[in-house]
């Protein structure tokens, strides 16, 4: 079966490029599950010292501010850094994770995500991680008015939830 790709786009033009993972119709809509083609990464700075270290997302002008530095480091990899719509991506083969770059966030025990250390590195005395998460990143989508993919609104995702779960459980009894 040949993989179907669709690009989501964000406000500043950006795009992102997914495979289509699954094709859900609900009450005449057709809703799809997408996940990117590209390895989906997330950079962080380092608070605090040795056991007390805590990571904190960025915003986009703390983005701006290392891209530069994150893409070169990385360069160093063999891995391209993207500025893509919606999450950062990297081109290229991910090393192989070792036990000592496998981090986990917070959460319970059933809802955790872990990441694969890439790099660290510093830019103006601030210390800073890049992240690939061992588990896929998904986004659903529809089609809008204007005959564009765009990601679920929280609300439509609220909708969605019974309908989701639903199909999830029936796979997983299924295989």
């Amino acid at each position: 079966m040949e993989l179907e790709i669709v690009t989501l786009k964000d406000e500043q033009g950006r795009s992102l490029s997914c495979s289509v993972e699954k094709v859900i119709e609900v009450e005449g809509n057709k809703y799809f599950l997408l996940q990117p083609i590209e390895t989906c990464v997330q950079i962080f700075a380092w608070e605090g010292d040795g056991e007390e270290s805590v990571l904190n997302d960025l915003d986009d002008e703390q983005i701006d501010m290392v891209f530069p530095t994150a893409q070169a480091v990385l360069a160093e990899l063999n891995l391209n850094l993207q500025r893509t719509a919606f999450t950062l991506t990297v081109e290229g083969e991910l090393p192989e994770p070792e036990e000592d770059d496998i981090f986990s966030l917070d959460g319970d025990e059933e809802n955790y995500e872990e990441l694969q250390e890439l790099a660290n590195f510093y830019h103006k005395e601030q210390e800073y991680s890049i992240f690939a998460s061992l588990d896929p990143m998904i986004f659903f989508a529809k089609y809008n008015q204007a005959d564009e993919l765009e990601i679920l609104s929280d609300d439509d995702l609220e909708n969605l939830q019974l309908y989701l779960e639903a199909i999830i459980i029936d796979e997983e009894e299924n295989s």
